[in-house]
């Protein structure tokens, strides 16, 4: 399995196990982000400056199963983490496995759950949030033992990925009541940018700004009074405390109309938004 970030070192791999040659595989989306990268000139920034090896792609028909040194396994375009990544399921259950001595069923899925943790980054970077939340569902649609999740400090089971769809369920209602305390007039009567007499006036990006980090506030203060909901997710989830307002975009405070320096306020806006 080739995902697209986290592949700078994949040509070591590859060489290391040149003798038993490996083939790398990936979806034909990975597959031609990553060849678009070796088109262009090695030493930018944007080619393929590392040598990362381009992987042969998938058909579709290729995706259901994997047969590899007499043990079957199955993969899926899953949408998790970036748009055609895949899922790696090995079934204890299938006879061939079974025969080969397989007690354990594994179920590995990267940069989507971090057993224990909340995501460092934004739904771990991935754009789409209604893929992220629903990938949990597909994912606990498995019967399996072990997650192999890439990240953080032990593997994970399905409670893990249970207890993070939990956590993001409770920040997508935080975001909804966020959206219903905090109007734009509201906002825009505070900072005064429709008074033409005001320094503010015209400063629409302070009008938006201003919007989100109220919004933003109220998310958080909502995900955080959990306990209220029978949660506790400062003590049910390691990083809580300081990553959940790293689950939203970063956007700087524009300065008022007429002044010479930036603020320096960071702003902050839920990316479920």
């Amino acid at each position: 399995m080739h995902p697209k970030d986290h592949i700078g070192g994949a040509g070591f791999v590859s060489d290391h196990f040149a003798h038993n040659n490996p083939t790398i595989i990936a979806s034909k989306r990975i597959r031609h982000d990553l060849k678009s990268k070796d088109d262009r000139d090695p030493t930018s920034v944007f080619g393929n400056n590392r040598g990362v090896p381009i992987p042969e792609k998938l058909e579709a028909a290729e995706y259901r199963e994997l047969s590899v040194g007499g043990l079957r396994f199955e993969l899926q375009k899953i949408h998790a983490h970036q748009p055609g990544d895949l899922f790696i399921f090995l079934d204890k259950s299938v006879p061939e496995n079974a025969a080969a001595g397989i007690d354990t069923s594994v179920f590995m899925v990267v940069d989507t759950v971090f057993p224990g943790w909340i995501p460092l980054f934004p739904t771990n970077l991935n754009p789409d949030v209604a893929s992220y939340y629903e990938a949990m569902d597909v994912i606990l649609g498995y019967d399996f033992d072990v997650l192999m999740a890439g990240h953080l400090t032990r593997m994970g089971t399905k409670a893990d990925v249970q207890l993070n769809r939990d956590l993001f369920a409770d920040i997508l209602e935080g975001a909804t009541a966020g959206f219903a305390a905090v109007s734009q007039a509201d906002v825009g009567a505070g900072t005064a940018v429709s008074d033409p007499t005001n320094p503010n006036a015209g400063n629409v990006w302070l009008l938006f700004t201003e919007l989100i980090a109220r919004q933003t506030d109220m998310c958080a203060a909502y995900v955080l009074d959990s306990a209220s909901r029978g949660r506790d997710w400062l003590a049910e989830v390691a990083g809580v405390d300081l990553t959940l307002r790293t689950q939203h975009t970063q956007t700087p405070q524009q300065p008022p109309l007429g002044s010479k320096t930036p603020t320096g306020v960071v702003r902050t806006a839920f990316k479920f938004w």
